[in-house]
């Protein structure tokens, strides 16, 4: 399995704090089937500001110790890019890192609200040649309230990635709902842990994978991972057609159910 977002190198954002941390991480990772990780690293100018070649230069040592520890786990660059009316401008400057120096890029919204003039961003990354993930917008309290505002996204050709935690409970009933609801409504295209520690948020996915086998069935789960693969290999993904409403259940269903 594939890990698109994680925050695993040390001492750069909220994520690990050690590189003991960073070893443990993709420790945990491995148990769950994890073989390959992001490091994707907050790109956020008032908080986050990572230098890349710092970045590069500690993946580089991670990987190395992992070989000599024979944990077999393999560390790929990338960013978590919060999104601002400058990040283009960023990019194509290379301080941000895509995912794996693909054209895919893990864009954050503000968890409060999709900003109004986000479309016009999008639509400008895209105008270059990239591809957004929207890192966990089921967390986001405007999608929360209406997953439906996605949609323009998802048409538009932004990847969407859930966090695996959010499905399984972690961040809350109305967040895991959600999940559900965009897993169902086919409005997800892959699944990462946004691990940040060894504890609250670990690096695990396999059991969101499981979830999602329930709540659809096992061919959407091998779709997903090998989009994840697709996305490191800089693939081009084919576009998936989101259901514009939730379909309800007839009485029958839900008392045989």
């Amino acid at each position: 399995m594939i890990d698109i977002h994680n925050h695993i190198i040390w001492d750069v954002d909220d994520g690990a704090k050690t590189i003991e941390d960073s070893i443990d991480m993709a420790k945990i990772a491995l148990e769950d089937g994890i073989k390959r990780i992001v490091a994707t690293p907050h790109f956020m100018e008032d908080s986050y500001h990572a230098d890349k070649d710092k970045i590069i230069e500690k993946i580089k040592i991670l990987n190395n110790t992992l070989k000599e520890q024979n944990i077999d786990v393999e560390v790929l660059k990338g960013n978590e890019a919060f999104i601002t009316v400058d990040i283009v401008e960023k990019i194509e400057n290379k301080d941000i890192l895509t995912i794996n120096d693909s054209k895919y890029i893990l864009v954050e919204f503000p968890l409060m609200n999709i900003p109004q003039n986000s479309e016009r961003i999008i639509n400008n990354i895209m105008k270059r040649g990239y591809r957004p993930i929207i890192a966990h917008p089921e967390r986001i309290n405007s999608v929360v309230n209406n997953p439906s505002i996605l949609i323009p996204f998802i048409e538009m050709g932004c990847i969407t990635q859930i966090t695996s935690g959010s499905l399984l409970g972690l961040f809350g009933e109305k967040i895991k709902k959600t999940s559900e609801e965009m897993v169902r409504r086919n409005m997800v295209y892959v699944i990462s842990s946004d691990a940040h520690n060894t504890r609250s948020r670990k690096p695990k996915i396999s059991r969101a994978y499981r979830k999602i086998s329930e709540l659809t069935d096992e061919k959407n789960v091998k779709e997903m991972k090998r989009r994840a693969v697709q996305i490191i290999y800089d693939k081009d993904l084919e576009y998936i057609e989101p259901e514009v409403k939730m379909k309800k259940k007839s009485f029958f269903s839900r008392f045989f159910k």
